[in-house]
């Protein structure tokens, strides 16, 4: 991971939990496709905004708030009620379920 901090867009995070929540706006800006982690059981990830290891239940719904920059780094992807660093191999995208 990088030594730089990782930040993530608020609005975007807002226009997940709006979708989430069935309150897509006419005029939102997109709708993010949803994600499911891979396999079966729990996995540990850090968690940036608690600053902690966190653990995540696969076959979780996740959606991408930031997007890895190079091969050796991690997504940033909300879960419910969490916000995680996740290696982008572990999700598999679903489309708009």
């Amino acid at each position: 991971m990088s030594s730089r901090k990782k930040k993530y867009d608020s609005k975007r995070l807002q226009q997940i939990i709006n979708q989430l929540s069935g309150e897509i706006d006419a005029d939102a800006d997109q709708i993010f496709p949803a994600y499911i982690i891979k396999g079966e059981g729990h996995m540990w990830c850090y968690s940036p905004t608690a600053k902690t290891m966190v653990r995540v239940l696969r076959g979780s719904k996740a959606f991408l708030l930031q997007e890895p920059e190079g091969e050796k780094e991690l997504a940033m992807a909300f879960v419910p009620y969490e916000i995680i660093d996740i290696d982008i191999d572990e999700l598999e995208e679903i489309g708009y379920n």
